[in-house]
């Protein structure tokens, strides 16, 4: 082999740059996947893209909100041709960071630095990171904070510990609670000093005041998000994954990751349980307990409930799991460097797995919705508009006129309070009101919000209640908008 050649292996083999070749390669993966639409991706992007043309065109939030992911993405808009790919530019930047942080992981743990490749090809193929890409790029921020601060109390970096523990209040609530929670764990397994458990608990008080007048972050109202979060039925959270987004929907590839994380987290919690009982001290041991929270069997599962994102924030976990199992094994490097380049091929197709089309919301007939909305509106227009997630915030960022998926919990004109209703029998609507909706695209009607508080009304007094539950779905909005939203 030539000198040349000796030294360019040499130089990608460093740690620091093996590191930016496996951000780069896991951001190209999302960022095909991501751009498969010309549209947001996911559920929550067009609320992401309110809240940044409201900061551009007014230089407030259109909901006030603490978090660090806005700061992140207004410079990605810098350098972005449309707000639509400033999202996708944050997301695919939020996946590769992620990747990194899982090599800086494992390098921790590796005796050998080239193992750590291993455990980086497993995001770089996983259709699960690709997911959670395009659904939840915030949430994505709060994981990274996360790993970033598992990845300091494993270096035992103390100074930069506290910084993530703040950090992390500004990226996600979820993960900022779990951070916490894992560094209180860090701190009883390292036997610190009632000094120090002291100054943590007087940290955490300060830190919780501050939240009181700082929206976006952990609050005193946030108790609401988990009144309903314990159920008194078991449920183990993949099958009910599966059984709620639909075997339609989820490639072959993808269950397949699903099944082995299963199998990979049943065996950790039992190999450190056995650890526990003969009172031996484990690094796993943490991200055993973490897994156990997220996948926590008495969750009340809802696909739009904290149980739900927990168990994908879980399914995110497999290489972190996958590192402790094989700790005790012997390095094998022929085995590993297969199975990294088998992944890293995968990886190629594997982001087929994220289908728009099927995964994401119907941002085409939003599109025709909206559009329909604005040739009916006649002379001023509503002052709001209620509409079913997802369709409320597109059509606020297309349009500019306010619109939520909750029924408004202050007092409003009810001549500037309209409705996008979705009317599986429209005839039935007509012979309640006396009222023509005005049809818009598909089953999506335009219609006053007393008008369907009356419709509503008659419903529950004369017809069955498998009429009134056709109507009463999670595109008809039906419940006055919860004060912890108030806050946030």
């Amino acid at each position: 082999m030539k000198p040349s050649a000796n030294k360019f292996i040499e130089f990608i083999s460093k740690p620091a740059v093996l590191g930016c070749l496996i951000f780069l390669a896991s951001f190209l993966v999302r960022w095909v996947a991501l751009t498969q639409t010309p549209y947001g991706n996911g559920w929550d992007s067009y609320f992401y893209l309110v809240q940044l043309k409201s900061i551009l065109t007014e230089g407030k939030m259109h909901s006030p909100e603490w978090t660090l992911f806005y700061p992140l993405l207004l410079v990605c808009n810098i350098f972005s041709p449309d707000q639509v790919i400033s999202v996708k530019i944050l997301s695919c930047l939020l996946a590769g960071t992620f990747s990194f942080l899982v090599y800086c992981y494992a390098l921790k743990y590796c005796i050998k630095k080239e193992a750590a490749l291993l455990f980086a090809s497993i995001t770089l193929f996983s259709p699960e990171l690709t997911y959670f890409t395009a659904q939840w790029p915030k949430n994505l921020l709060g994981v990274d904070l996360l790993l970033a601060l598992l990845l300091a109390m494993a270096h035992n970096r103390k100074i930069w510990i506290v910084l993530l523990v703040v950090l992390g209040l500004f990226g996600h609530r979820m993960t900022a609670v779990l951070g916490i929670g894992c560094v209180a764990f860090w701190l009883i397994n390292k036997h610190i000093s009632p000094k120090v458990w002291l100054a943590a608990g007087a940290g955490l008080i300060t830190l919780l005041l501050i939240t009181l007048i700082s929206p976006g972050i952990i609050n005193l109202k946030d108790y609401q998000r988990i009144q309903n979060l314990i159920a008194t039925t078991p449920q183990f959270s993949v099958a009910s994954f599966i059984s709620t987004f639909g075997w339609d929907r989820i490639s072959t590839l993808w269950l397949s990751e699903l099944f082995i994380v299963s199998l990979l987290t049943l065996t950790l919690l039992a190999k450190e349980s056995s650890l526990i009982i003969k009172k031996v001290q484990s690094d796993g041991l943490m991200i055993a307990m973490l897994m156990l929270v997220l996948w926590f069997p008495f969750f009340f599962w809802e696909i739009s409930g904290a149980a739900y994102r927990f168990f994908h924030v879980g399914a995110l976990m497999t290489p972190l799991i996958l590192l402790f199992l094989l700790k005790s094994f012997p390095y094998r490097e022929i085995l590993n460097l297969t199975t990294a380049i088998v992944l890293c091929g995968l990886s190629l197709i594997s982001w087929k797995s994220y289908n728009p089309q099927k995964q994401d919301p119907s941002y085409a007939l939003y599109d025709q919705v909206t559009k329909a909305v604005v040739s009916n509106v006649n002379g001023q227009p509503p002052e709001l508009i209620i509409a079913h997630k997802s369709l409320a915030e597109y059509f606020t960022y297309a349009i500019g006129i306010d619109a939520m998926p909750w029924i408004p919990d202050y007092k409003i004109d009810s001549t500037k309070l309209w409705r996008i209703a979705v009317l599986p029998y429209p005839q039935l609507f007509v012979y309640y009101v006396n009222s023509s909706p005005v049809r818009l695209k598909s089953n999506y009607y335009f219609i006053k919000e007393d008008q369907w508080q009356q419709f509503v009304k008659s419903l529950k007094q004369n017809e069955s209640a498998d009429l009134l539950k056709a109507h009463l779905t999670w595109q008809n909005p039906n419940e006055v908008r919860p004060a912890f939203l108030r806050k946030n």
